[in-house]
């Protein structure tokens, strides 16, 4: 990527930065971030990202007033510098950037790998599964105050449910999540997702009292995803394999390619 000079209005890129691990970044995005002379890398970025910041002007975005925040993004881009800021997982969901980047129409976003997608990986886990789980809910305790779309609302589908921003104790969301889910209904808690220290922890709607620390459970600050429903430990039937297979098979042959 060319880098821009002092003539140049400079460019603002938005890049998912995933749970935290740069080699889980994509290609472009650690790109542009090279090329980057100014970023803003929230939270714990800074450190798991300090090699690729190193010898670079970065800043929390966190620790600046909107006005001021944009005031340095305006004047950075007047001087012709490339600006990067490092969006947590990705814009998709629970992303905490869509006012900044709706200022800056010209800016250019580059998704990443959402914390849900990295959760998935760590359990090995599809979260849907054929006669289990047909739809996955993602939302946060936090951000749904004030609305019809309670965790108790939403645990009444079964569905599998993953919850971002956790900051509820271990038995206010078991009372909730008992409102829909059976209390044997799996629970899987991963922290520090794609970091150094990642764990699971295993339990279900009706253990989480017993199974969970609750100053650890309710701490906003260490970073987890919640995940509710039976595609955590459910097995798959395999017998619809073979069933596409000959799907597939037959269709080939009446189309006369096999």
């Amino acid at each position: 990527m060319k880098k821009l000079d002092n003539t140049t209005r400079g460019k603002l890129f938005f890049v998912g930065g995933g749970p935290g691990d740069p080699a889980l970044m994509t290609l472009r995005g650690m790109e542009i971030l090279k090329s980057a002379s100014l970023v803003f890398a929230p939270g714990h970025y800074r450190d798991s990202y300090a090699a690729e910041l190193s010898g670079k002007e970065f800043y929390d975005p966190f620790d600046f007033h909107y006005k001021d925040l944009v005031g340095k993004i305006d004047a950075a881009l007047d001087a012709g510098r490339a600006v990067v800021f490092l969006v947590p997982g990705d814009l998709a969901i629970f992303s905490p950037v869509q006012s900044i980047i709706s200022r800056y129409p010209d800016a250019e976003v580059i998704p990443g790998v959402s914390a849900l997608n990295a959760a998935s990986a760590a359990l090995k886990r599809t979260f849907d599964l054929p006669g289990v789980s047909h739809s996955t809910i993602a939302t946060s305790p936090k951000t749904i105050n004030n609305s019809p779309d309670t965790i108790g609302a939403l645990s009444r589908h079964r569905s599998t449910l993953v919850l971002f921003m956790n900051n509820k104790s271990p038995d206010a969301l078991a009372a909730e999540l008992a409102e829909g889910y059976p209390p044997d209904t799996p629970v899987a808690i991963v922290s520090l997702i794609s970091l150094p220290g990642e764990g699971i922890v295993y339990s279900t709607v009706g253990g989480l009292p017993h199974d969970v620390d609750p100053l650890w459970f309710a701490d906003e600050d260490a970073f987890k995803i919640v995940v509710v429903g039976k595609a955590v430990t459910a097995a798959e039937d395999p017998s619809w394999w073979d069933k596409r297979k000959d799907i597939r098979d037959k269709r080939l042959r009446e189309n006369g390619k096999k």
